[in-house]
């Protein structure tokens, strides 16, 4: 039997203008699968906890884990393997068929069905404010069904097949905005936690839960909320290290943390109960408290410092810390990792080996990737002391250094070692950038003291003012040895550019010789063909020896709304970079483009950090420095995408000519049975070269595209569709 379904909600408005408003049905449509990419995720942070018959469910910042209690499996599922519209899973709910919801951080929501795909459900278009940021924060249903959603624009309600949103616009004098928390209530009613707690009823009526203002707990930017149907008593927590409690009809009990709980002065993490009932109050670094009977509170044995959730029923307990949980069922313990490789945080760097294999730097160790298998790391330790590793450079000859611990490091015949040691007297504080010369020397930055230089078992320091008065992050040398560096000062104002230095001339390269103001750079890269700067104001810059340009991306933002933040150029020269926001742009030799982002890639659309190319033309992305991604699909080339398709039906588009804004008319193509099928808007020039390629889930039969940068002349414009149908039409750019 069928239930209603959501509209989708609208795309962002940079990219896509969606109107109308479409009604949709839930059918047996579920997410689309990945099967180019391969994740390693980690968790890092708990959101959710909640328990369901004989299983368990998580929600992390690294997808949606279930723990079975009948055979102690756990199952873990993504945006990669299972489709999920995020892995930032933020809440957790079970519908009146036992069905399991998440909602993600990033405003999206699905459920599993009862053959166990995962199906997406959209709030309609028009229920929220599209200019400002939208975010998922709680959910839960009523007992009649309703489901009830918390975001940082109010409380949503969806009834039958009805939406309301609760908010301080509708309802002046209430400070409901950010929804933290809610508990629907049997009647129907619904407590929630924004700056104030109120009881919002299925009508929409809104009451302050307290007797007065004064009398009700304030939060700032976070409030956590737990009602407890047996006595109806409601608990409260703030971000400012009050935890309260509300008996029915009477007023609230605070306590202070750094005041009445024992030798406590840490942050509330959430509140849960244990398999009694009794409150659990979850600290940062001291684990969780309960309150006795008699008054007073005590420390929680079973739960360890630093849990985030906990959940606890009659035979199974659970406790969500840092990166691992701790599950106890029958008075057996088990330990396992969130993550199913061995990195867990702070990846900073990376180089692929002849062989095909990866080797991470990351938390100190370096760990190998070889043949579908994570080997053995290598640590860095000295003297029992452990390192920050947060710098890696490379020499074509196999020279290797790293930075860690304020230390310089070489592998030399397997090991690490610190190098130039006893010569050194430079400040060890304050080591950054670093990068390799083709004769094998190293050059380092050293804040606030230079630029230094090993070679030869030699250092050599070049003080030269410049660089006493520069911070210096990003630096790469290219195939003649001449370093390339991003240069920060701020003598007053601001300054930022680019440097070289051939160990005796420093060039500061004129910001009118290279047509844009570059700003901060992400990263250099160094190639045959040139030098590729990842800009975070001016987007990818190139210069080839002779001349500066800007690279532009088919359907990407330009100018100072091209946000560059990595940069790798593959042995095949293959270009890949990352627009902040966009996605990831990937170019072949020949000058084809593909286009991945958050609707036809697992990848998300910000926080991309680091790409590095494996020697076998794989590309590994670096998201959140924590998470990796590994393309393993088929590239496109010239000979197969370098023609316009043939059209089985024609596109009707608006205004014919255009100047800056043309209109698609997407209605002939049937998206009747799959609203989430991916759609691919592609533009292509009079010689058949494809200059504009978007990729999109269609909420409304038109879209938008802005062409204001395309050149006067003849255009084709397709629409293909996941099945393959495809529609075009012939225009004209004024």
């Amino acid at each position: 039997m069928g239930k209603p379904f959501f509209c989708p909600k609208d795309f962002n408005m940079t990219k896509y203008i969606i109107a109308g408003l479409v009604t949709l049905w839930m059918g047996s449509v579920s997410f689309a699968q990945y099967a180019q990419w391969e994740s390693f995720l980690t968790a890092t942070r708990v959101n959710d906890v909640r328990g369901s018959g004989e299983a368990v469910w998580m929600a992390t910042d690294g997808g949606l884990y279930q723990y079975n209690k009948a055979d102690g499996s756990v199952t873990h599922w993504h945006k990669t393997n299972a489709g999920l519209p995020s892995n930032e899973v933020e809440a957790i709910a079970f519908d009146e068929l036992a069905q399991v919801w998440i909602g993600t951080y990033d405003m999206e929501m699905a459920y599993r069905d009862g053959s166990g795909n995962w199906i997406p459900a959209h709030f309609p278009a028009g229920l929220f404010n599209d200019e400002q940021p939208l975010l998922l924060y709680c959910m839960d249903f009523g007992p009649d069904g309703s489901l009830w959603v918390g975001t940082n624009q109010g409380l949503a309600r969806k009834s039958g097949d009805s939406w309301t949103l609760t908010n301080e616009l509708n309802h002046p004098g209430t400070f409901l905005r950010n929804i933290w928390a809610l508990e629907v209530l049997p009647d129907g009613s619904a407590y929630v936690a924004s700056n104030l707690p109120y009881r919002v009823s299925a009508e929409g009526d809104v009451q302050l839960l307290g007797n007065d203002v004064s009398d009700a707990p304030f939060a700032y930017s976070d409030a956590h909320l737990l009602y407890m149907p047996e006595s109806g008593i409601v608990w409260h927590a703030n971000d400012i290290g009050e935890v309260s409690r509300r008996l029915p009809g009477q007023g609230w009990e605070t306590w202070q943390i750094s005041q009445d709980f024992p030798g406590l002065n840490s942050n509330i993490l959430s509140l849960s109960k244990d398999e009694n009932g009794h409150i659990l109050v979850l600290t940062e670094r001291n684990g969780a408290y309960t309150l006795m009977e008699e008054g007073g509170w005590i420390e929680v044995e079973w739960v360890a410092p630093y849990s985030q959730c906990a959940y606890a029923d009659a035979d199974t307990r659970v406790q969500a810390l840092d990166r691992q949980w701790h599950i106890e069922r029958n008075g057996e313990l088990t330990t396992a990792p969130f993550q199913l490789h061995p990195i867990q945080w702070g990846i900073s760097d990376g180089f692929a080996e002849a062989d095909g294999s990866m080797i991470l730097l990351h938390d100190g160790a370096m760990t190998h990737y070889r043949d579908g298998q994570w080997l053995a790391t290598d640590s860095l330790f000295a003297q029992g002391m452990f390192m920050q590793a947060y710098d890696i450079a490379e020499g074509a000859n196999g020279h290797r250094y790293a930075l860690a611990g304020q230390r310089v490091w070489q592998l030399i015949d397997g090991n690490w070692q610190q190098v130039g040691v006893g010569g050194v007297n430079f400040p060890i504080a304050g080591l950054y950038g670093a990068s390799v010369a083709p004769d094998g020397s190293l050059w380092v930055f050293v804040y606030d003291y230079g630029l230094m230089r090993y070679q030869g078992g030699q250092w050599t320091h070049f003080g030269q003012s410049f660089f006493a008065e520069s911070f210096i992050r990003v630096m790469a040398c290219d195939n003649n040895g001449l370093l390339w560096m991003s240069y920060i000062q701020n003598n007053g104002a601001t300054v930022t550019g680019i440097a070289t230095f051939d160990g005796q001339q420093l060039e500061i390269i004129d910001n009118e010789e290279i047509g844009f103001e570059p700003g901060y750079l992400y990263d250099i890269v160094t190639h045959d063909n040139g030098v590729y700067f990842a800009s975070y104001y001016e987007g990818l810059l190139h210069f080839d020896g002779e001349q500066w340009a800007r690279i532009e991306a088919p359907g990407a933002a330009t100018g100072s709304l091209a946000r560059a933040t990595a940069v790798a150029v593959s042995d095949n020269n293959r270009l890949a970079f990352v627009i902040h926001g966009e996605g990831l742009y990937v170019r072949d030799a020949a000058g084809q483009w593909q286009v991945f982002d958050e609707n036809n890639s697992p990848l998300p659309n910000t926080e991309i950090h680091r790409l590095i190319w494996s020697a076998d033309d794989e590309l590994w992305v670096v998201a959140a420095y924590h998470d990796l991604h590994v393309y393993r699909g088929e590239w496109v080339t010239s000979s197969s995408e370098n023609v316009v398709p043939s059209a089985e039906i024609t596109l009707k588009l608006y205004p014919n000519p255009v100047a800056e804004q043309l209109f698609v008319d997407l209605s002939q193509l049937s998206f009747a049975n799959n609203e989430d099928e991916m759609v691919r808007l592609a533009v292509w020039d009079a010689s058949g070269r494809l200059v504009v390629s978007k990729w999109f889930r269609p909420g409304a039969p038109v879209a938008d595209l802005a062409v204001a940068s395309l050149p006067a002349g003849a255009y084709t414009l397709t629409a293909t569709t996941a099945n393959g149908l495809t529609a075009a039409c012939r225009w004209i750019k004024e």
